[in-house]
Order: C-alpha cells, then structure tokens, then sequence
C-alpha cells in the first residue's frame, strides 16, 4: 500500500495538467492577438503617413511650378476656372488646365505639354480665379489631391492645396 501511494504522488509531480495547458494556450493566443492587431495598426498609419507624403510633396511641387509662372508673368488671361493662359517675360505662352480624363491632372502646356502632377495622385475641384483690384492682377489658385491607386481609384482623403498670387507685371 506505501508502494501504491508513492507512484500516485510521483505520477500527479511529473506533468502539466489539462488546466495549466488551457490557460497557457490561452494567454499565449491573447498575446499574439494583440500584438497582430497592434501591427495592423502599424502597417494602417504607415500606409496613411505615406500618403500624406506623397500628396504633399507633388502638391507643393504643383503650387511652386504654378506660383513662379504667374508671378514672373508678363500677362495673365484667366480663360475659365479650369484653365489660365501665362505670357511670361520672354513672350512664351504656357496654358495651365487641369486635365478632365481620369484621373485628373494639373498640365502645363507651352511647345510640348508637361504635368505639374504625376499619375499616382487626382485632382479634384481644381480651379483659377483672377481678382482685379485696381491695376493689380491676383490669381487665386485652388486643388485637391487624391492618391490613385492601380485601378485609377481613389485611396485615403483628399489634400486641398490654396494659394493666392499678385502677378507682379
């Protein structure tokens, strides 16, 4: 009988029990699901972060092209709201248009056309507006931004990008 109760007591001292095994599983699947979420989280404002980028840096690229044309125009023609006609300094002509196929773009057109705006973004509600005050000239200059994704559908929230320009000439 001591034999019987020696190998029951070194039999319960050897292993994990059914118990200690459930609650293990389940804290370990706990902690990796929370750690998946928070990578998800991650790679979601990395992508996001990411696009802003994109989008602010060809939208002030956009502004730059258009701000230093019209400030160093000799003449402006306002044609509508969706396109302007710059005569600079040295007499060229440079159509500037946002462009209607999908997605859209901010062309600049002079002997060739170039864009102001590649094709990973859209614009959207993009317009020109010439203001005379006295004998001065502004030009209020206003777009959105949209990312574009491979199957020319918008991605994320539109970046509006304003500026007003007094054309010195």
């Amino acid at each position: 009988m001591a034999a019987g109760k020696l190998n029951s007591v070194n039999r319960s001292k050897t292993g994990f029990t059914l118990i200690e095994l459930l609650i293990v599983s389940g804290l370990t699947t706990m902690l990796l699901l929370t750690v998946t979420a928070m990578f998800m989280t991650f790679l979601a404002s990395s992508a996001n972060t990411n696009i802003r980028r994109i989008l602010n840096r060809e939208g002030s690229y956009a502004l730059n092209q258009i701000e230093f044309l019209l400030r160093n125009a000799r003449s402006v023609t306002c044609n509508s709201s969706s396109s302007i006609a710059v005569t600079s300094i040295d007499n060229s002509a440079t159509t500037l248009s946002y462009t209607t196929p999908s997605p859209s773009r901010i062309a600049s057109a002079s002997a060739t056309t170039t864009y102001l705006t590649s094709n990973a973004v859209g614009v959207e509600n993009g317009s020109f507006n010439c203001e005379q005050a006295g004998d001065k000239l502004f030009v209020n200059v206003s777009f959105a931004l949209q990312k574009i994704n491979s199957a020319d559908a918008p991605v994320g929230q539109p970046e509006t990008f304003t500026t007003s320009i007094q054309v010195r000439n």
